[in-house]
């Protein structure tokens, strides 16, 4: 076999999943007319591809349609774990943090690190990877920003394991999270530690309703908690300009309980009461901040569906990457104005389950 016969033979064979050689073979069908009775989809993946290695490799022709058959389903599956999806608006968010992030250079022009503490809210179905976007698109691209991180960033995602119903147990949560992340403890030395990174320390965390079902601290909420935590960071620890940005995520949900209609009512009530709570305290903040106790911090906008016109200027921002599955970006656009159809606006989870499905189905 010739070289390329090899690579796309180890890539049908090795890299791809069966799902995925079934969509090579599929696209084969439907693009190019091929007659594939011949490969049987049931035998292992190493034999799977030989047949269809074997049917095709007598025409070079044939070898071409079959690198572009496994160019599109690559592009599809880079789709399907790519943020490209959820890119569509966040201005008011993205502007609120670039305001945030100018005036904190600005009030701490000393070189001692300092966390910029920003909150973020809005319904479950609302949150759509948001700091991915953030990390992966808006920060790294933005001509104001881009400069913090060209020499790309330190990123910590805190994952609370263990439950936590108080402040206190909050803070020894995150503190145990740090250590194991970082390999010291105390947290002077996590921040000595963070400072060597000479690059964007990034921490992050999400939570939601149902996170804080059975908290018991009647006196402080859990963003009292994180707050709390973060103003307490070590005062004297140098870091070069570094920047240093905290976020912690809420999403609003409703409780759900499959084993008891009592139970279930009885946590929606709670969840309704914690939504209700955190919204009131989120807005109150918005208002106390951006300066409180020498720290710094924002509440972004609240996290709201995305309109019509912000959908389709989507497309024209990210025409690129876009025209990688679909080359007819006009009939794109029709596509996502008929999504809009009796509607003003639409979930940014919703719209980008629509946004994957037409552009990973350009033929649909």
């Amino acid at each position: 076999m010739s070289s390329k016969t090899i690579e796309l033979y180890k890539t049908l064979s090795k890299d791809f999943t069966k799902p995925q050689f079934n969509e090579v073979c599929l696209y084969l069908r439907e693009e190019h007319g091929y007659d594939l009775s011949y490969v049987d989809l049931d035998k292992a993946p190493s034999e799977s591809a030989n047949q269809l290695i074997r049917l095709l490799k007598q025409n070079e022709h044939r070898l071409s349609h079959l690198s572009e058959a496994i160019d599109k389903v690559a592009s599809r599956q880079r789709a399907k774990s790519n943020i490209l999806f959820y890119l569509p608006d966040r201005k008011l968010q993205k502007d609120d943090l670039k305001k945030a992030i100018k005036a904190y250079r600005a009030q701490h022009s000393d070189k001692k690190q300092r966390p910029l503490i920003c909150l973020i809210h809005g319904d479950e179905n609302e949150y759509g990877n948001f700091i991915k976007c953030l990390l992966g698109d808006f920060l790294r691209n933005d001509r104001a920003l881009s400069e913090y991180f060209r020499n790309g960033l330190f990123e910590i995602e805190l994952l609370f394991e263990d439950e936590f119903h108080t402040v206190a147990k909050l803070h020894q949560e995150i503190l145990e999270f740090l250590d194991n992340k970082i390999n010291v403890n105390e947290k002077e030395a996590i921040a000595n530690r963070l400072a060597r990174e000479r690059r964007p320390v990034v921490v992050h965390a999400r939570l939601l309703t149902k996170d804080l079902e059975n908290w018991q601290d009647d006196e402080r909420t859990v963003v009292d908690g994180f707050i709390e935590f973060w103003a307490d960071w070590p005062k004297n620890v140098y870091a070069q300009h570094q920047l240093f940005l905290v976020f912690l995520s809420f999403s609003y949900e409703g409780g759900k309980n499959n084993f008891s209609v009592v139970n279930w009512l009885r946590r929606k009530k709670r969840g309704k009461l914690i939504n209700s709570a955190l919204r009131s305290q989120f807005e109150t903040l918005h208002e106390k901040f951006p300066t409180i106790k020498e720290f710094f911090a924002r509440v972004l906008p609240k996290l709201d569906s995305i309109k019509r016109k912000p959908a389709c200027n989507w497309i024209k921002t990210y025409e690129e990457q876009i025209k990688e599955f679909w080359d007819d970006t006009y009939a794109l656009e029709l596509k996502v104005k008929a999504l809009y159809k009796n509607r003003d606006a639409i979930p940014m989870e919703e719209l980008a389950r629509e946004l994957e499905n037409l552009l990973t189905n350009p033929n649909q």
